[in-house]
């Protein structure tokens, strides 16, 4: 954890340990699009039917908008709202590789592998693909210091995954944050707001064989850090 105001300070343990990255990898995926997207090399207006997306044995949004289309916006706000697999795929296949390795590169990062994909057949591929809470420091630091992506923290805002260290937390305290899970994989990663001040967390877990139990867990870790924050920067 990093409090950035009123004043810096920061706590971290293992910090530098490599852990699969599993949907965190969204998060570059859909800056790197809306940076595309505000540099005029992706139309995020361009309109999609949700049928043509990519099918997944995964809960996914392509049944909710029957005749319906969607923008890539909306796509992609899908993507981190609801953490939708087929939706950051197409997300993914309309910015490229290189825009999101550029995205990466800029956040300062090191040791965040590639992004192979989000659907079923990359799984295997995703668990494959590392990342560090050094690293997604570096990556939280990037959105909340771009003013083009302000849509991004928006939807990590109202990431609608209230599970892990979010779950006890309410207004007016947010934790815009966005969870990474895999079978033996636990994570939260996101912006823990107070009135009084502000602090980027990091918890990532792995070769855990109960993830409902370390999902307990983290969210009273996420209340009392609510709590400690509010103490600190008391009076």
């Amino acid at each position: 954890m990093r409090l950035h105001e009123p004043f810096d300070q920061e706590w971290s343990a293992n910090a530098e340990l490599r852990h699969p990255a599993a949907s965190l990898l969204k998060v570059p995926v859909v800056a790197a699009a809306l940076i595309a997207g505000a540099e005029g090399r992706l139309s995020l207006d361009e309109r999609i039917d949700p049928k043509m997306l990519e099918t997944t044995v995964y809960p996914t949004i392509q049944a909710a908008f029957d005749g319906s289309t969607l923008s890539l916006r909306e796509i992609a706000a899908l993507s981190i709202v609801t953490s939708d697999n087929a939706a950051a795929s197409a997300i993914l296949d309309a910015v490229g590789d290189a825009a999101i390795k550029d995205f990466l590169e800029r956040a300062g990062c090191r040791d965040t592998d590639p992004v192979p994909g989000f659907s079923d057949a990359d799984f295997e591929n995703l668990r494959g693909a590392y990342t560090t809470a050094v690293d997604q420091y570096r990556i939280l630091t990037q959105v909340w210091s771009s003013r083009r992506l302000g849509d991004l923290r928006r939807w990590l805002t109202n990431n609608s995954r209230n599970t892990r260290l979010s779950a006890r937390i309410e207004p007016p305290r947010t934790f815009a944050h966005k969870t990474g899970t895999l079978c033996d994989v636990a994570h939260d990663v996101g912006m823990l707001s107070t009135p009084q001040c502000r602090a980027s967390v990091i918890v990532l877990t792995s070769k855990e064989t109960d993830p409902t139990a370390v999902a307990y867990k983290m969210a009273g870790l996420g209340s009392q850090m609510a709590d400690e924050l509010d103490c600190l920067t008391a009076g």
